[in-house]
């Protein structure tokens, strides 16, 4: 019996350790995603920004019927500002 615990123990460490790993490369690939659509993003507005607006206008209008309240819509204004300063920074 003594031989399962030293085992399982030891399957848990090496687990716990691959697990601390595997965080941190999923971290950067999901950073790494983030950026290429944002990049994506930004191409598409340069290239069509008349579009750009349009569907800007559409999820803001969706969104708004959607998600009624004041929190919400003071989220949706920070998100909003959050990608315009970076889509403006780039």
């Amino acid at each position: 019996m003594a031989h399962a615990t030293t085992e399982t123990k030891t399957k848990k460490h090496v687990s716990k350790r691959d697990g601390t790993d595997a965080t941190a490369d999923a971290g950067s690939d999901a950073n790494s995603q983030m950026t290429q659509t944002i990049d994506r993003a930004a191409d598409f507005i340069r290239e069509q920004p008349f579009h750009a607006v349009g569907l800007a206008l559409g999820a803001g209008y969706l969104g708004r019927i959607l998600f009624r309240g004041p929190l919400a819509t003071l989220a949706m204004l920070g998100g909003v500002g959050y990608l315009g300063a970076r889509l403006a920074a780039k």
